[in-house]
C-alpha cells in the first residue's frame, strides 16, 4: 500500500513537472512569435517603479508632438505618451482604463483629432485598415475584464477580434517572419517615454486660413467616448486636459476645434486648449516631408507650451530629483546624440539643433547656401550664426558643421557637407550631403 502510494505521489509529480514545462515552453513560443511593437513602446511604462502624473493620449500628432523627456528636463513633469497612428477616442478610453490600473495619474492629456473625423469609417471605434497599429496599442496588456470589454467593444465587426485577447492565435505562425528584433527588442526599447519623434524629414507645410467663429453639433461614437472618458475621470478624481494639437487641418476640423470649449464648460475636470490658431510652429522648420506631423523642432515648441501649462495650473509632483528619471535622461540624451550622428544632409542636421541640449559652429564655404532664404530661417531656428568663408572656398566641402553637447562642450559630432551634383535637376538644400571627413 506505501509503495502504491508512493508510485502514484511521484506519477503525479511526473505529470505535474511536465505540465509546467509544457507551459513554459508554449509561453517562449508565444513570447518569441509575437510581434514586438507594443512591448517596444510599453515596456518601460509597466516596469517603471516611478509615477506617472500625466498619460498623453491621442493619435500620431500626438506620438509625434507631445515629448515626455523634454516635459520632465525642462518642468519635471511625469508623463508617458500612449499616442498611435490613428487612434480613435474609443480606443483611448479602454487603454486609459487598462492604464490606470498600474499607475493612477493626476491628470489625461487628450487630442481631439479623431473625435468626429473617425466615425464614418467601419463602427468609427478603429480603424479597420491598421489593425497592427490597435495591437501595439493593446497586446502589452494582459488578459483582464477591461480587455474583454474593450476588444468586444472596439472590434465587435472585425471577426479576428480574439486574437486581441489571445496573442497566440495570431502569431503563432510567425516563425518565418522573425527578424533580428524578436531576438534583441530590449536593446531597442523605447527610451521616449512612449513618444516617437520624428527625426531626417523635413518639409514645408501650408495651413488654410482659419475659420474662428464656425462651429459644429459635436455628435458620434467617438464623442460619445471622449465624454465617456471625461467623466470616468471625474469619478476617478483626475483632470483632463483637451487640446487640438497645432498642424496643417481641413475646415472640418476647425469647426470641430471652435466647438469643443463649450463642451469644457460643463465639467469640473475639463480644460480645452485649441492650438490650431496659435503662431507656435513655422511651417518651415517645423514640419515632416508629410507636411503634416511635426518634427523635432516643432515637438520641442509644443512640449515646451504644453509643458509650461501643466507646471502653472495643474497640481502635478516634480521628478527632476527622481533618480529613475534622471537615468532615462542618461539614455535618452545618448539616443539623442545618435540620431544627431546619422543625420545625412545639412537641414535635417539644422532641425536637430533646434534642440537646446546641444550647440553647433557652422562654417559655409558657399555662397549659395548663404543664399538660400529656406536655409536662413533653419538657421535662426537652430540659433545658428554661420561663419561665411565662401571668399575662401574649400575643395572638400560646401558646409562644415561641429555639434557639442550644451554645459560640457563634448563633441558630439564634426560633419561636412557638399553638393551633389545634378545635371538634370535644380537642386536643392536636401542636396547638400554628408561627405568623407578626411584623416
Amino acid at each position: 500500500m506505501v509503495n502504491g502510494l508512493g508510485i502514484r505521489t511521484k506519477r503525479i509529480i511526473s505529470v505535474l513537472l511536465f505540465l509546467v514545462i509544457l507551459a513554459l515552453s508554449i509561453k517562449a513560443c508565444v513570447m518569441l512569435v509575437e510581434h514586438k511593437s507594443s512591448k517596444i513602446k510599453y515596456t518601460d511604462f509597466f516596469e517603471s517603479e516611478t509615477d506617472y502624473d500625466c498619460y498623453l493620449l491621442g493619435t500620431s500628432i500626438t506620438l509625434n508632438s507631445l515629448l515626455p523627456m523634454e516635459m520632465w528636463e525642462n518642468y519635471g513633469i511625469s508623463a508617458y505618451n500612449f499616442g498611435s497612428s490613428n487612434c480613435t477616442p474609443a480606443e483611448d478610453f479602454y487603454i486609459a482604463r487598462e492604464a490606470m490600473k498600474y499607475k493612477k495619474p493626476r491628470l489625461v492629456v487628450i487630442d481631439m483629432l479623431g473625435v468626429v473625423e473617425f466615425n464614418e469609417i467601419g463602427n468609427g471605434k478603429y480603424m479597420y485598415t491598421q489593425v497592427e497599429a490597435q495591437h501595439t496599442q493593446f497586446d502589452c496588456f494582459p488578459y483582464s475584464r477591461t480587455k474583454a470589454e474593450a476588444v468586444n467593444d472596439l472590434f465587435d465587426i472585425y471577426d479576428d477580434r480574439n486574437d486581441f485577447l489571445w496573442n497566440f492565435i495570431m502569431y503563432h505562425n510567425r516563425w518565418s517572419e522573425l527578424e533580428e528584433q524578436d531576438f534583441r527588442w530590449r536593446e531597442m526599447l523605447n527610451v521616449e517615454k512612449g513618444a516617437l519623434t520624428n527625426t531626417g524629414t523635413l518639409g514645408k507645410a501650408v495651413f488654410k486660413p482659419y475659420l474662428k467663429d464656425e462651429t459644429i453639433s459635436l455628435e458620434g461614437v467617438n464623442y460619445d467616448y471622449f465624454i465617456r472618458l471625461v467623466e470616468y475621470c471625474r469619478d476617478q478624481g483626475i483632470d483632463v486636459l483637451a487640446l487640438y494639437l497645432p498642424h496643417p487641418v481641413e475646415e472640418l476640423n476647425m469647426r470641430v476645434a471652435n466647438s469643443i470649449g463649450a463642451v469644457a464648460d460643463r465639467y469640473d475636470n475639463l480644460e480645452y486648449i485649441n492650438m490650431l490658431d496659435m503662431d507656435i510652429l513655422d511651417p518651415y522648420t517645423d514640419f515632416t516631408s508629410d507636411n503634416l506631423h511635426p518634427n523635432l523642432s516643432g515637438a520641442l515648441k509644443i512640449s515646451d507650451y504644453i509643458g509650461k501649462y501643466i507646471r502653472d495650473n495643474y497640481d502635478v509632483s516634480d521628478f527632476r530629483d527622481d533618480p529613475e528619471w534622471i537615468d532615462a535622461s542618461a539614455k535618452y540624451i545618448e539616443y539623442k546624440k545618435e540620431n544627431i550622428i546619422k543625420q545625412e544632409a545639412l537641414p535635417y542636421y539644422l532641425v536637430q539643433l533646434s534642440d537646446d541640449d546641444f550647440d553647433g559652429e557652422l562654417i559655409v564655404y558657399n555662397d549659395e547656401i548663404m543664399d538660400d532664404e529656406w536655409l536662413r530661417r533653419l538657421f535662426e531656428n537652430a540659433g545658428i550664426t554661420p561663419l561665411n568663408e565662401s571668399a575662401k572656398g574649400n575643395e572638400e566641402c560646401d558646409a562644415k558643421i561641429t555639434v557639442y553637447r550644451a554645459g560640457t562642450g563634448e563633441v558630439v559630432d564634426t560633419a561636412l557637407f557638399k553638393y551633389i551634383d545634378k545635371k538634370t535637376e535644380e537642386r536643392t538644400i536636401f542636396d547638400l550631403q554628408k561627405a568623407e571627413v578626411p584623416d
